[in-house]
């Protein structure tokens, strides 16, 4: 019997569409409730902009839900990185990159109006983005 393979081969010369969203606000200044109630200053947001993405890049997912449609027992697959991490006001911004079309055009078509930033807490860094 011969193996499948896991995935399709894809056409090489088939050109990559993905592209990079600048400047997406993804935390404000406030309290936020997640697995318990946390408050976020400016400061806070400034610490997360130089922290993040440090350790190991930052996945753009959908959503926070640990059983998504396209959940693994081994992770999600990225739908881009989110990069370049900087404050503008009271607001945490940062690029998305690497996006696919189909995810580009639904939220330039308006279909993913909140964000929500995924925080995690360490040791050596404090608040951060994951």
């Amino acid at each position: 019997m011969e193996d499948k393979p896991i995935m399709p081969k894809m056409p090489e010369d088939e050109p990559k569409k993905v592209h990079v969203i600048r400047d997406v606000s993804i935390l404000r200044t406030g309290t936020w409730e997640g697995s318990r109630l946390v408050k976020y200053d400016t400061k806070d947001l400034q610490h997360m902009a130089e922290c993040s993405g440090q350790k190991r890049p930052v996945p753009l997912k959908l959503g926070h839900w640990s059983r998504q449609i396209m959940d693994q027992p081994d992770g999600q697959p990225a739908l881009g990185w989110v990069k370049n991490f900087k404050v503008f006001g009271e607001q945490l911004v940062a690029d998305l990159t690497d996006v696919p079309d189909v995810l580009f055009r639904a939220l330039k078509a308006g279909l993913w109006k909140q964000r929500s930033a995924e925080m995690g807490w360490s040791e050596d860094h404090g608040w951060e983005v994951t």
